[in-house]
């Protein structure tokens, strides 16, 4: 596979707000030709984690498995990745700390670093919890 991806050039004129929620630095914002609303994330130094996000796109399209679009993107000469927003339509955007906090009243879903109750168990129990089969 040999595709090029473009690189989406993100001005200072779009910038809407910063987003709070996690770690990362990160902020929205919305081009002029654009309907929605997306959200540049910074990477961690040398992580990968901007072509990280671009690569599990990609990965869950080929899946078959609804996914936000993302894009590679840099801003003020910054690297990062772009994802589209997709909560238009009056969906709503449920974070994976307030499902967790959900499922088990000990987690803090206010504790930015070094939560210990965020486990892979807890994890695959909330996704027990939100994903149930049709058929109950």
């Amino acid at each position: 596979m040999d595709e090029v991806y473009p690189v989406l050039s993100v001005d200072p004129e779009w910038v809407l707000h910063p987003e709070e929620m996690g770690s990362k630095e990160k902020f929205w914002y919305r081009p002029p030709e654009g309907r929605s609303d997306w959200l540049f994330k910074y990477p961690q130094s040398l992580t990968g984690q901007h072509w990280a996000e671009k690569l599990v796109e990609q990965a869950a399209a080929m899946l078959g498995i609804p996914h936000a679009r993302v894009e590679l993107a840099e801003f003020q000469g910054t690297q990062g990745s772009a994802t589209e927003s997709f909560t238009a339509g009056g969906w709503q955007l449920l974070h994976g700390n307030q499902i967790l906090a959900a499922v088990d009243e000990d987690y803090d879903r206010d504790l930015r670093l070094g939560q210990s109750r965020h486990t892979l168990a807890l994890i695959f129990q909330a996704m027990d919890v939100v994903f149930r089969p049709a058929t109950e």
